[in-house]
């Protein structure tokens, strides 16, 4: 029986290096063996999605029985009331939104995450468009609820891409993401300010980018020196 100079893990007979720290085993005593059997597995295998696959379903079958119940709700009251009102419609585009943001991960892991916003924004659209059919008022959404989701989908699936591209360090991403923050604030108050009154200026966004901008600029500033680098982690550390 070996045991590695290094670390002083036991070592296997088959071991010709340490399992933990990569030492090469050399032991004129007792000279590995490659050939005999290991006691862990040397190829890389996936694990089946068994599991997640059933956790999909079942999630699939509450979400779908819940929609069902609330369909079966909503139609008994509309006749109890005689009202016409399809409030089942907010239920299923909210399932539909829950679906989209559980299932799609579990079934494929390593779907895209571009993809997987895109989803995500296409079942957002689908539930603002069903609640415009329950107020029975499309304007709203078509003017300014879908816009915002489609900026916001545009601002971050960009950001991810930048950061993912462009930038590695903590702080340069933290910069990132106030630089999107303060432009994604005047996009929406310009959309609200154009739907409800038909003009276009910035008031309280631009208090909220000139804030991103001064913390993205610090931050930049920051990351870009190696003595206040040196302080922020220090400062940290405390």
């Amino acid at each position: 029986m070996s045991y590695c100079v290094n670390c002083g893990v036991e070592l296997d007979k088959s071991a010709v290096k340490c399992v933990l720290c990569g030492t090469p085993v050399i032991n004129p005593n007792n000279p590995p063996d490659p050939s005999a059997d290991t006691p862990y597995p040397i190829e890389r295998e996936s694990v089946k999605l068994i599991y997640y696959r059933f956790s999909s379903i079942i999630i699939s079958m509450i979400l779908a029985c819940i929609a069902l119940v609330c369909l079966v709700l909503n139609l008994v009251t509309n006749i109890m009331l005689e009202t016409s009102v399809m409030w089942f419609y907010v239920v299923l585009g909210a399932s539909v939104v829950l679906w989209t943001f559980i299932n799609p991960r579990l079934l494929k892991p390593d779907l895209s995450l571009y993809l997987y916003v895109l989803m995500q924004t296409v079942s957002i659209s689908g539930l603002l468009m069903m609640i415009s059919l329950v107020i029975n008022r499309y304007v709203w959404a078509l003017e300014f609820a879908l816009p915002v989701t489609v900026i916001l989908t545009a601002h971050f699936c960009l950001g991810i891409f930048i950061i993912r591209r462009f930038f590695r360090g903590v702080l340069q991403r933290t910069a990132v993401i106030f630089g999107f923050i303060g432009s994604f604030s005047v996009c929406v108050e310009l959309l609200l300010r154009e739907f409800l009154f038909g003009s276009l200026y910035i008031t309280w966004s631009g208090i909220v980018c000139v804030c991103c901008a001064s913390v993205t600029i610090v931050l930049i500033v920051v990351s870009n020196s190696v003595f206040w680098k040196e302080e922020a982690k220090k400062r940290l550390r405390m």
